[in-house]
């Protein structure tokens, strides 16, 4: 089920037009129905086109799905690259601001909702889980991977293994506040929550892998 990571970028780089119409009917079906009892052709009769027409940008559900999974992570990795690419040199302050943007994706009700939709389907459709999980590493952790290794090589962070720092990094920043929400479709946190969430793991990963004291 590779399709599904491999599409993502190039199927959600047109907002509008037949591609936008897809993807909002798909992500409305899905996170309604679910991934089991949303076929192409409902898609299709939801986004007022031709199943030709949807078949000639998406070739099955499983790519569809990463797709509209895609749209969602894009978001998250923008803003995670816009941290980086400032001038910002406090190490305590730019680990923040990637840690409050990775809680507020995790949290927010769409994110909640298919990650809720993959759990749901996981015996009949082990396949999502999986390529979920692997998609998420690979550009989510990947991307934080690669910012611990420059601010390593910038002398703001002592980091050996930074894709091991990026998976520890965000589990912390999780905690168990992504889960409550999970497990309670009333629970959102408050930005007090998450800050406080953020704040707590930011100086415990700073006190292991903050620059060495000469």
């Amino acid at each position: 089920m590779n399709q599904m990571s491999d599409t993502q970028t190039h199927r959600t780089s047109d907002p509008q037009g037949k591609v936008g119409q897809i993807l909002t009917a798909a992500r409305e079906l899905f996170l309604n129905a679910g991934y089991g009892s949303t076929s192409m052709d409902a898609v299709a009769k939801h986004a007022g086109v031709s199943k030709s027409t949807l078949y000639a940008h998406f070739e099955n559900k499983e790519q569809l799905f990463g797709a509209v999974v895609g749209t969602v992570r894009q978001r998250l990795q923008d803003a995670l690259t816009s941290v980086s690419t400032t001038d910002e040199r406090d190490i305590n302050k730019m680990l923040c601001q990637i840690g409050t943007q990775f809680m507020h994706y995790v949290t927010e009700p769409t994110s909640l909702t298919i990650f809720r939709v993959v759990i749901g389907e996981l015996n009949t459709f082990p396949e999502l889980g999986r390529e979920m999980y692997q998609s998420g590493q690979i550009s989510i952790g990947g991307l934080i991977s690669d910012f611990f290794r420059q601010w390593t090589e910038a002398g703001l962070l002592a980091v050996d293994d930074t894709k091991m720092a990026a998976r520890q990094f965000l589990a912390l920043v999780k905690g168990d506040l992504q889960f409550r929400c999970l497990c309670d479709i009333d629970q959102m946190p408050s930005e007090t929550e998450i800050k406080r969430n953020v704040e707590a793991a930011v100086a415990m990963f700073l006190d292991h892998y903050g620059p060495k004291k000469k």
